[in-house]
């Protein structure tokens, strides 16, 4: 027996070694015992603070920290209820170097501290009793240094659910008069940097914004209604200001007041129906259209204003003007036509006794832009002050102006034609931009009776401006023509003579970082001894004239 136990092995008693599982487990047990006490000792130091911040003493120590922090530009007090969440004040008070500018009493606010982890800024009430507003504030300069990358602040929501102000006071200064008005609202924006950023009416995520405004010292109110989103588009815009309103005030008259707007532009943000009426006095203007605002096309276009016979001061009046347009295709260069008349106008000691104007955008294609954009302008009966007020008044002055958008270049071509001056422009558009002027007055003698002087003879004058492809580049400006008098002023016959070329180079600084002068014909001792140091500023042209004084050279 004792031979076979010797050969039988003996039972392996040792414990097996614990699992590698079973000691990563242990380990986050503990690591996450740590964790959460932590994120508890935080917690408590939180809900301390808060617990603090709502007591007596604490409520002090915020009021004396918020004005100590800002500089003293923000003064608040009479904290109560629950901060930071929904609580009141007796008065905010903004400061800038000369004073208060922004005061605001009883306000409440009550918004969700919660909502932020999701990345909404969620207002359940901003309220106000008063808000005072005597002026706009100092600006100051700021140096602060301008954000790369997108901001994380594009992509905060915002959900205002309540905006209520009992009574708004605004200054003189702030509006041109001194009111009183009331305010209301809500708003809802999905993110900010869809409106602040790249704006895109195709990418607005939900927007939901109504506002009323109302004056309460007078008759006038603002009304504004929009949503948006999933393509779609709602806006309703109601305007309104009395006969002794911001309107009337600014103009210093009552004639075209009092004002109203209504607007209204809905559906699809490709085909969008638009409407918009508005009334001033007894002037009236309405315009209906269809309207593709994500390509910047016009299904159609309608538009209709007349006002009746005003006298808006003793130097600005008509007898009555009307205006008319029906329009299509691109907003850039529609295609379709339109006519303002105006009669018997005044302004600024000037008159015109008619005034014709007609545009027509001409093409083919409804899709594209205009093969042509035609003005024509036609003016009878202009008197100017002056000497000779009738100089003009003898024959009409025509304005003509060409432009062809889908030309290389969108070249322009203008004509100014009357029986005393002839002007010819062509200009290039597209950059880089270039222009050719021509201008000609057959006869001086009307232009001397003008400004009250004898006066025989003819001017003509060609001039070329080039601008550069880039921002570092010279503008170019040369110009030359003829100066001949014949007659008249003794000094003048015999400086410039009856064949007198002209020359007026000239090289201005394109910008202000550029110091550029002008290529003087002097010669270098003349101009040593006159010009002194070269200045920085645009250099001014220089006249050489024939005649008996023909080459010599007038330098500043």
């Amino acid at each position: 027996m004792a031979a076979q136990e010797q050969g039988v092995p003996r039972p392996n008693t040792t414990p097996p070694a614990a699992p590698p599982r079973r000691l990563w487990r242990r380990v986050a047990r503990i690591v996450l015992a740590v964790a959460g006490g932590l994120v508890g000792l935080v917690v408590l130091v939180v809900a301390g603070l808060l617990v603090w911040a709502n007591t007596g003493a604490g409520r002090a120590v915020l009021l004396r920290q918020t004005e100590a922090l800002t500089g003293g530009m923000v003064r608040v007090a009479g904290l109560s209820g629950r901060f930071p969440d929904n609580f009141r004040l007796q008065s905010l008070e903004v400061r800038d170097a000369t004073g208060p500018w922004l005061t605001l009493r009883d306000l409440h606010l009550d918004w969700s501290v919660l909502a932020l982890l999701g990345r909404t800024a969620r207002v359940n009430a901003f309220t106000a009793d008063t808000l005072d507003l005597p002026r706009l504030p100092v600006s100051e300069e700021s140096k602060s240094e301008p954000e790369t990358g997108t901001p994380s602040w594009h992509a905060l929501g915002v959900d205002i659910r309540r905006l209520a102000v009992r009574q708004i006071t605004l200054g003189a200064p702030v509006m041109g008069q001194a009111a009183q008005l009331s305010l209301s609202g809500h708003g809802r924006l999905g993110a900010l940097g869809v409106v602040v950023g790249n704006f895109s009416l195709t990418k607005i995520p939900g927007v939901d914004i109504g506002l009323d405004l109302k004056r309460l010292d007078r008759a006038g109110m603002l009304s504004l209604a929009t949503t948006a989103g999933g393509g779609r588009l709602a806006l309703h815009l109601k305007a309104q200001d009395g006969t002794d309103g911001f309107l009337a005030t600014q103009l210093d008259t009552a004639q075209l007041a009092p004002v109203s707007l209504q607007m209204d532009l809905a559906g699809p943000v490709a085909a969008a129906a638009l409407h918009v009426t508005a009334q001033a006095g007894a002037a009236t203007a309405q315009t209906d259209g269809l309207l593709d605002l994500v390509g910047g096309r016009m299904d159609r276009l309608e538009a209709q204003a007349h006002a009746p016979a005003l006298s808006l001061s003793d130097t600005l009046g008509w007898k009555e003007i009307t205006f008319a347009a029906h329009l299509s295709g691109m907003m850039s260069a529609p295609l379709g036509k339109a006519d303002l008349s105006v009669d018997r106008l005044a302004a600024g000691g000037s008159s015109i006794a008619t005034l014709q104007a007609h545009f027509t955008g001409e093409g083919t294609t409804a899709q594209a832009l205009a093969q042509l954009l035609h003005l024509s302008v036609k003016a009878d009966g202009v008197t100017v002050p002056g000497k000779a007020p009738l100089v003009l008044a003898a024959a009409p002055l025509e304005l003509d102006a060409r432009l062809s958008p889908q030309v290389e270049g969108r070249p322009l071509s203008v004509t100014l034609n009357h029986p005393l001056l002839a002007l010819m422009a062509q200009v290039r558009t597209a950059a880089p931009q270039t222009a050719a002027l021509t201008l000609k007055l057959p006869d001086l003698l009307p232009v001397g009776e003008a400004v009250g002087m004898a006066l025989r003879g003819q001017a003509g004058l060609e001039a070329h401006i080039a601008r550069p492809a880039h921002a570092d580049g010279a503008t170019q400006v040369t110009a030359s023509g003829t100066l001949g008098i014949a007659g008249g002023q003794p000094q003048l016959v015999g400086l410039v003579g009856p064949h007198g070329p002209c020359e007026l180079p000239a090289d201005p600084p394109p910008l202000p970082a550029q110091h550029t002068t002008a290529a003087s014909s002097c010669s270098p001792a003349h101009r040593a001894s006159t010009a002194g140091p070269l200045p920085a500023s645009p250099a001014p042209l220089r006249l050489r004239a024939g005649g008996p004084a023909r080459g010599a050279c007038i330098c500043p």
